[in-house]
């Protein structure tokens, strides 16, 4: 556990800025890439705990598409909808909310990797809305250095658009 909490310590310090299906969509622009997305994923978080101490949260996820390739000249791209499908709230992670939750995330070969300050584990309310679920887009790098438009990979509705990412 003393090796996870140093990871995402690292990760949170660097960064302070699963898998159900995978699918391919042509971006909008003038050139052909290819982008793999997961569906909307239920993600279980479990207690980092040192004795009776919690400490934070942990998850993780398969992603098998993410490869050695992918992690040196692609891009890896997590959100959380803090809502429901019916009315999304979707935000990149890391996120750091105003309430204080820190929500960080680490990609690696194969597989996706959370770690939070409180439990950010998906839930499903009384009224039958679920809650914190999780998307991952993966973009591999096919063209150094060009870029055909201009994205703001922290508005999701701008990355939904100009991906033609399905709901």
């Amino acid at each position: 556990m003393k090796s996870i909490r140093l990871l995402f310590l690292l990760t949170t310090l660097s960064l302070l800025i699963s898998c159900s299906k995978d699918d391919t969509t042509d971006p909008k622009s003038d050139s052909s890439v290819s982008v793999i997305y997961s569906d909307w994923l239920d993600v279980k978080f479990e207690a980092d705990k040192d004795g009776d101490k919690i400490l934070g949260y942990y998850a993780g996820l398969q992603a098998p598409k993410i490869t050695d390739e992918l992690l040196t000249s692609g891009e890896v791209k997590v959100y959380i909808n803090l809502s429901t499908a019916a009315d999304p709230v979707i935000v990149p992670l890391p996120y750091i909310g105003t309430n204080g939750t820190i929500i960080n995330f680490n990609a690696q070969k194969q597989a996706i990797e959370f770690y939070s300050n409180i439990d950010v584990s998906t839930y499903v309310k009384n009224d039958g809305g679920k809650y914190l679920q999780y998307r991952y887009i993966l973009m591999p790098g096919t063209e150094a250095a060009r870029k055909s438009q201009s994205i703001n990979w922290n508005k999701y509705a701008e990355v939904k658009s100009a991906l033609n990412l399905p709901d």
